[in-house]
């Protein structure tokens, strides 16, 4: 066999040598799909309530996650404080959630069409194995690898855009405050709650049971249990209607209100635009809503006290009505601190007005720091 005839078959050889290690290659990279991360981030949503709906402003869609199937090709322990997640240590480890089912397999096909570029976190909503809280779950670093194209494409040339200045944005007209008033046992009429935060103050004169449930007028779903107490009250609690799930969405809604006696009851939205800033001390009795203030970034550090023997709950929400961080949940006197991290980063607070939704039955007192 001439040189040349072993030159032209080695070079062959080598050709389809390096076709085949590429065929390999992207076809392993297209079976393994999106990768896993092993760092967990554990955020406490309400108990007892639906697990659906869950918005991804990443991919862009929603699902109804009622079955989830976890991929974790590092073999790596995975845990976020206390709670243990040494099942997701298998590859296609599954959590049910229904008798319906949305199954995501191993390699994650249906996030793979939806993923928009190739460096993006990936968020997930199940319900943690042997624990009453459900959870959000963070995947931080999920990635797609991508075949490398085997053309070449010179750069595109920069050219630089005019820069434009944004017009100055007028936030939304204040909606008037809704005030309906009675006695005993009474469904209200229809209201429109818009985009925002929604103040309920209310009131009652009776000896009684008084409760109070909101309603979707439209699709008759029980949306929140705005007060469940016996005798006189005067109180207020925040419903954050942002669309978001397990909270209310803009449209109508009607109250449901068992009493004994008289009642009245306010629904404000307000819109401010400017609010006090810590250090700031506020102080009350039961079940309010303090006045707005102003968080900036950095770090806020709130601490409480309580005088009473019920319920001690705190809950921190933004001027948009996101429910943003719970800041204490205990039960009779209570006194203590916590730190908020005001960065603007996914489920932490973002500079700007925000609004503590407090539920107590005795005395208390807030200082923000």
């Amino acid at each position: 066999m001439s040189r040349q005839v072993k030159i032209i078959l080695l070079s062959i050889g080598i050709l389809v040598a390096v076709t085949a290690i590429i065929i390999l290659y992207f076809g392993e990279t297209k079976s393994l799909g999106v990768e896993a991360g092993v760092l967990i981030e554990m955020y406490e949503v309400p108990k007892k309530e639906p697990l659906q709906n869950l918005p991804d402003p990443a991919f862009g869609c929603k699902y109804e996650l009622v079955w989830v199937k976890v991929s974790n090709p590092t073999g790596k322990k995975l845990s976020a404080g206390t709670e243990d997640f040494s099942l997701l240590t298998e590859s296609g480890s599954s959590y049910p959630f229904s008798n319906k089912q949305v199954y995501l397999p191993d390699t994650f096909p249906t996030l793979i069409d939806v993923l928009p570029n190739t460096n993006v976190s990936g968020i997930l909503l199940f319900e943690i194995p042997k624990s009453e809280k459900p959870a959000y779950i963070v995947f931080q670093g999920i990635k797609i690898p991508l075949p490398t194209p085997l053309t070449y494409s010179p750069e595109p040339t920069w050219t630089p855009s005019p820069t434009t200045v944004p017009p100055p944005t007028t936030p939304p007209p204040e909606p008037e405050p809704i005030e309906f008033q009675g006695t005993g046992q009474k469904v209200t009429t229809r209201f429109y709650l818009h985009k925002g935060i929604a103040i309920f103050r209310m009131h009652h004169y009776g000896s009684s049971n008084f409760i109070i449930w909101l309603y979707n007028a439209d699709t008759g779903e029980r949306v929140e249990l705005l007060v469940n107490v016996i005798g006189t009250f005067h109180g207020a609690t925040i419903v954050g209607v942002t669309g978001e799930p397990l909270q209310a969405s803009p449209g109508n809604y009607i109250l449901e209100i068992t009493a004994d006696g008289s009642w009245t009851i306010k629904i404000e939205q307000p819109h401010p635009t400017s609010a006090s800033k810590p250090p700031l001390t506020f102080t009350g009795e039961g079940t309010r809503v303090s006045p707005p203030f102003m968080l900036e970034s950095g770090i806020a550090t709130f601490y409480m006290k309580h005088y009473g023997s019920g319920n001690f709950i705190i809950w921190l929400y933004d001027s948009e009505g996101h429910r943003v961080e719970l800041l204490v949940n205990e039960i009779g006197p209570f006194e203590g601190s916590t730190i908020v991290g005001v960065t603007g980063q996914l489920f932490e607070a973002s500079p700007g007005i925000h609004y503590l939704a407090i539920t107590a039955d005795g005395k208390w007192k807030i200082v923000v720091t």
